[in-house]
């Protein structure tokens, strides 16, 4: 179904708390697996890269999110933290104006909490648009299509031991997931003649796992106080300490 136009703004930054989970599904036209979750620069030094998020259950900023499902298109040239990525946007069809503008805000890191790194990295929202959205898994396989625009099929990597390959604490786990299950495309194909994308590749990498998100921004503080805290009576326990040793020094001579 054709996707619907809905501009490039994003709302403003501000922090906000949010929490929800669901299911991940990365994918690139990088070779093996993408580079970028062990902190390397792309093959071939650019990189045109899809993230879906299919959400089980939760909230953000009060809306309900629940059934919800979010793609995003993103393009940059060389090191993921060196460079500003050109991303594209597409939101769940049913989503309401509440849940898009939730979607939206979270998922392009203006919301800060653990997602924020995805702002930091964000050059240019291209555009921002509803499509139908579906995420499949069957098995090993992995199906993703938005509209007639994007299609991604891949299948997880199997090791020597007969279990999916996965990849734990990796560089992009804080913003997707862990453990990673690894695999690779059947199909990846991009056609966004607007943007000028034109991609149709196989044997390129995918990831996927389960993502869970939780911030409060009203909660940083007493975090921060807490580790003062702790900080604090680790120094006042060296400095007794100290004074311990240098008063037995003296008593010795």
């Amino acid at each position: 179904m054709a996707t619907e136009d809905q501009g490039n703004s994003l709302p403003q930054r501000r922090e906000a708390p949010y929490q929800f989970r669901g299911t991940f599904y990365e994918a690139c036209d990088c070779f093996s697996f993408c580079p970028c979750w062990v902190g390397r620069p792309p093959d071939e030094d650019e990189c045109t890269g899809i993230v879906a998020w299919d959400i089980d259950e939760g909230v953000i900023d009060g809306v309900d999110v629940a059934g919800r499902r979010a793609v995003s298109v993103s393009q940059h040239a060389g090191h993921r933290d060196k460079s500003r990525q050109h991303v594209l946007m597409f939101l769940d069809r049913n989503a309401t104006p509440e849940q898009s503008d939730a979607l939206a805000a979270a998922l392009s890191g203006r919301l800060a909490g653990p997602l924020g790194e995805l702002d930091e990295l964000l050059g240019e929202v291209v555009s921002i648009e509803h499509a139908e959205i579906s995420l499949q898994r069957q098995g090993r396989d992995m199906t993703l299509s938005v509209g007639r625009s994007i299609q991604v099929n891949g299948a997880a990597k199997v090791g020597p031991t007969g279990d999916t390959m996965a990849l734990s604490d990796g560089r992009l786990s804080t913003v997707l997931g862990s453990p990673a299950t690894i695999g690779e495309s059947t199909r990846f194909r991009l056609s966004l003649p607007a943007q000028q994308i034109e991609v149709d590749l196989q044997g390129r990498s995918t990831a996927s796992g389960r993502f869970s998100y939780s911030y409060d921004p009203a909660q940083e503080p007493l975090a921060n106080d807490a580790t003062l805290s702790t900080t604090f009576a680790h120094l006042e326990g060296d400095v007794r300490a100290l004074s311990k040793l240098i008063r037995s020094m003296t008593q010795n001579h």
